[in-house]
């Protein structure tokens, strides 16, 4: 109700790994809201197990998949994705 009555330009969630914190992602989306989310994941492939595991692979929920390089190296960009392995063309 909130996303709908306050009409936010963009919502951030940080770090979505349960699915009420996926679903509230979805919720923002089917209302029109552009998110920005965080996931800890070690490569793509884990990365795309545990959005499929959430429920937000399929259809693609997300534009762009920025992984960064880890703790050893924090804030450095290892790789930008438009697409994930097993993620439907939207």
């Amino acid at each position: 109700i909130a996303v709908r009555t306050l009409a936010p330009d963009v919502i951030l969630f940080d770090e979505i790994g349960r699915r009420e914190e996926a679903q509230a992602v979805l919720e923002s989306l089917f209302a029109g809201v552009p998110v920005v989310t965080t996931l800890h994941a070690g490569s793509t492939a884990e990365l795309a197990r545990r959005l499929n595991l959430l429920g937000l692979l399929k259809p693609p929920c997300f534009e762009t998949y920025i992984l960064l390089r880890g703790r050893e190296n924090p804030c450095k960009i290892a790789e930008v994705c438009a697409a994930l392995p097993g993620a439907a063309a939207g």
